[in-house]
């Protein structure tokens, strides 16, 4: 019998297993190439940085990676409270959490904070006086958090300092002015990252 046919079928394996070698090799350089990519380049297009690289330039920050949680979960609530709640006043479509800001720019055409702050509470009562009265005494961390899970919402990022600098947790920056040096006297923003988290709910920071 010849062993022709046989030494073409070792032929035959031989060429397959060469065909699948180099397709194999292929997908994978395209593969390594593509994760590369996912690696290297940012949500805006930008390269991307490694953690602890970043530095107070926005050429840098703008580097920072977008959290995956944060690009599936698309529902959460930003939380703007502290002293500014206690006016809680403001023209309409303005942002009443700038209320120090815009009283403290004093009497200047079309300045409707500033108007409403003096009408009400006289022209020599300061921002800081406030704070007293921002007690919160309702505040039930619990019961925010049962609210913001019955609400569908997936992260909360609430303002730890907003402008005027007063902070709802016990900043040593900030001795005298702090959640818990005047006004609640408690830590505000501890009570409620732990009770979100407490309901594994992601939790963030504002501050500004």
């Amino acid at each position: 019998m010849s062993s022709q046919p046989r030494k073409n079928s070792r032929k035959l394996l031989l060429i397959l297993s060469l065909v699948c070698l180099v397709g194999i090799l292929t997908f994978l350089s395209t593969k390594d190439a593509i994760l590369a990519k996912l690696r290297l380049v940012n949500w805006n297009g930008a390269p991307r940085a490694f953690v602890g690289t970043y530095n107070t330039s926005w050429a840098s920050l703008d580097l920072r990676d977008c959290p995956k949680w944060y690009d599936e979960v698309k529902f959460g609530l930003f939380i703007h409270w502290g002293v500014f709640s206690v006016p809680a006043g403001g023209p309409v479509g303005a942002y009443a959490e700038w209320y120090w800001k815009r009283v403290a720019a004093g009497a200047q055409p079309k300045n409707l904070f500033y108007e409403f702050h003096t009408q009400t509470f006289g022209p020599n009562f300061s921002y800081s006086e406030f704070a007293p009265f921002f007690r919160a005494e309702l505040f039930d961390p619990d019961q925010w958090a049962d609210l913001f899970v019955r609400s569908g919402a997936k992260y909360i990022v609430p303002t730890s300092k907003h402008h005027e600098g007063f902070t709802l947790w016990p900043s040593n920056t900030t001795p005298n002015w702090n959640a818990v040096a005047v006004g609640p006297k408690r830590d505000l923003l501890g009570s409620i990252m732990d009770a979100v988290r407490r309901r594994r709910l992601h939790a963030s920071l504002y501050f500004s």
